[in-house]
């Protein structure tokens, strides 16, 4: 029905673009020509056609003052397994592209308290502690099981509500 449409989805457009990267050499160059810095957030979050088109894009013979590429990951924080994400993207990345000049562990976490990222580490059984913000919250993280969807709605429902009305979730 979208082929009638001539409409496309999200899986369409990647597989179109690589179909163009691998088999048009003069697309693929103008490309490469046009886009000579490429930044890719949530590496860790690509699957194995949007690495290929990376890779096309991106030679390893590219890289230098005349093209770079910046991938942010943190393979704690893949989410997208059930969509193809490929676990190791940041290794098979850090192989193919050898000439990689510079790598940095981020190791602050300006999103959570100490009490989750400690909590994050031990659930993921990570060895080395994640650094949170100055002046963290002292309160105790919670871990509630919840069987199904429609708990786990239920159980967000409540809380929120507990807040609104100026309740203390973390003491109840």
């Amino acid at each position: 029905e979208m082929r009638a449409r001539n409409a496309v989805d999200f899986d369409d457009l990647i597989l179109l673009v690589w179909l163009l990267l691998s088999r048009d050499a003069t697309s693929r160059a103008a490309l490469q020509d046009r886009f000579r810095h490429i930044l890719v957030d949530e590496w860790q979050d690509t699957n194995i056609s949007q690495y290929s088109i990376v890779k096309l894009l991106f030679p390893e013979k590219l890289t230098g003052d005349a093209h770079s590429l910046f991938v942010v990951g943190d393979m704690d924080q893949a989410i997208y397994g059930w969509r193809g994400a490929a676990k190791d993207t940041i290794n098979k990345l850090l192989h193919d592209f050898r000439s990689v000049k510079e790598r940095y562990q981020l190791n602050e976490n300006y999103r959570s308290t100490k009490e989750i990222t400690t909590v994050a580490s031990a659930v993921l059984r990570k060895t080395a502690a994640t650094k949170s913000i100055p002046g963290s919250s002292s309160r105790r993280v919670r871990v509630v099981r919840l069987v199904d969807d429609e708990q786990q709605a239920s159980f967000i429902a409540r809380e929120i509500k507990m807040v609104l009305e100026g309740q203390d979730v973390a003491r109840t």
